[in-house]
């Protein structure tokens, strides 16, 4: 008996469709290949409870219009498991879903499932093995299952859905902490041997702990196919180096625009400091003309949000964002006189959260009171790493907040990645989504994939000039989300630009 362990995911566009919907289509087959005809699909929106229900055709073919931005469960009588699949927030997209199984596969689960003492004989024999077998792509014919073993072919795709050639990749058993090695060939693929009765984690070499996999305990020959979407090792590091030179650019422009700045300071008669109070106060006193005011924009736009807490990133890149912060709360404090603030420089880089205090609590009403306490925490820090501690910062002013509050907005830094991303479970905890507005988006026209997956883990939103992007934490992974017309695809969590 052959079973599949997966289903496969293809986005394609459509030429026409409601501005609003995606398509998803869905196709049931024996494992011999032949179509599962007059089967009742049924996919229910996980937040609205809302059903959509199609039958399959002569080809085992149904088709769902359904509306975008939502997670859909399928359901059908023979099959004896649920899918998750998430329509993502790119209307005019088309979801292929092929799924093989036989009409007797409840029947076939019950009768197949292997004994206890077979079970236990597994394990002896599993002691036996080397801690890493090592497998070949070209000896997968060599191969053959039995009571054992099953035999498992493993193709790996890229971001861009092409086949990721000579990717090294490891099977480790949780139980039996076995592991199982191999490269792919050309063609994307390497097949295994694995032991039944366990369940194995994937592991690359810059992804360790990336997927896990069941291998059940059935009493027959299995052979099964698994497919996994990977960034693959060599477009990682691709990526990585291209991320450095883009950081190592901003730097230079930021001590150019520095050095401009003292020397505009020093032309004037003043130093740096009294320069940039200045400034400060022409903001506040002029709040309709700043150059980039996605601030002031977006938090107009926003304007149901109340009590707010807001976190502001105030490091040396963010001089002008801190003074759109300081005029819309001068030129709302009557709208919002709850709101309260948390400041954060880059003074160390975060290894324990509450420990580098890193941060400033403000809830003064008055406006010099803030000017002043927040200009000299702003030169307080500075000189320390370029990446923010921006998962700490969130998390610690929730936890010191004085007054109650409703909304967590993030005032982040668009031109800076988050040092801190290793936390990120300790802020999901928290149970606040997060609202981020990114700044200086006008030196880097796409989005920092960080602060994607923090609104997405947090069920937050991100917002730019232009946008409100909400939805996020129900997108689920091989989803497309498109922000400043850069299409970002969500793989195992993380965010890729895909052309």
């Amino acid at each position: 008996m052959r079973l599949f362990f997966s289903i496969f995911l293809l986005l394609v566009a459509l030429p026409v469709l409601a501005q609003d919907e995606v398509v998803i289509k869905i196709k049931l087959l024996t494992m011999s290949g032949t179509p599962h005809v007059g089967q009742v699909i049924t996919l229910t929106d996980t937040s609205s409870g809302k059903q959509f229900v199609q039958t399959t055709d002569a080809t085992g073919n149904t088709r769902f219009d359904v509306p975008a931005n939502a997670v859909y469960k399928m359901t059908t009588p023979l099959y004896s498991r649920e899918k998750i699949i998430a329509s993502g927030n790119v209307p005019g997209r088309t979801i292929n879903r092929e799924i093989s199984f036989d009409a007797d596969m409840r029947q076939q689960e019950q009768k197949m499932a292997m004994p206890e003492s077979d079970k236990q004989a597994i394990q002896l024999f599993v002691k036996t093995l080397p801690d890493t077998t090592f497998y070949r792509a070209s000896e997968s014919k060599l191969l053959k299952p039995d009571m054992q073993w099953v035999i498992l072919e493993i193709e790996l795709r890229g971001i861009d859905d092409l086949p990721l050639a000579n990717e090294a990749v490891t099977f480790t058993g949780r139980n039996s902490k076995k592991s199982f090695s191999g490269k792919t060939n050309a063609q994307g693929k390497i097949t295994m041997r694995l032991p039944k009765c366990d369940f194995y984690t994937v592991n690359f070499k810059y992804h360790p702990n990336y997927h896990t996999q069941e291998v059940s305990c059935l009493k027959s020959l299995s052979e099964g196919s698994l497919t996994i979407q990977y960034v693959g090792t060599a477009e990682y590091l691709r990526r990585k180096k291209e991320e450095e030179i883009r950081v190592a650019q901003q730097k230079l422009r930021e001590e150019r625009e520095r050095k401009q700045q003292e020397a505009e300071a020093r032309r004037m008669g003043m130093s740096p400091e009294e320069a940039e109070k200045d400034r400060i106060y022409s903001g506040i006193k002029n709040p309709d003309e700043f150059e980039d005011p996605v601030i002031m924009t977006v938090l107009e736009r926003n304007r149901a949000w109340k009590n707010k807490l807001i976190v502001c990133d105030v490091t040396g890149s963010m001089n002008g964002y801190l003074t759109q912060v300081l005029a819309w709360t001068e030129k709302h404090k009557q709208d919002d006189p709850n709101r309260q603030f948390v400041l954060f420089n880059d003074r160390q880089p975060a290894k324990e959260l509450g420990r580098t205090n890193n941060w400033l609590y403000l809830n003064s009403k008055n406006i010099d009171t803030l000017v002043r306490r927040s200009l000299r925490w702003h030169h307080e820090g500075g000189g320390g790493p370029y990446e923010e501690n921006n998962i700490e910062a969130l998390v610690m002013a929730q936890k010191i907040a004085q007054q109650p509050f409703t909304e967590v907005v993030l005032i982040a830094d668009n031109t800076s990645p988050v040092v801190d991303m290793q936390f990120l479970p300790e802020l999901v905890k928290l149970g606040k989504p997060i609202h981020i507005i990114l700044c200086g988006t006008r030196y880097r026209k796409s989005a920092e994939p960080d602060y994607l997956a923090i609104a997405r883990a947090t069920k937050g939103s991100v917002h730019t000039i232009e946008s409100d992007i909400g939805n996020l934490g129900y997108m689920q992974d091989n989803a497309d989300v498109i922000i400043f017309g850069q299409k970002y695809r969500i793989i195992k969590g993380e965010f890729y630009e895909v052309k």
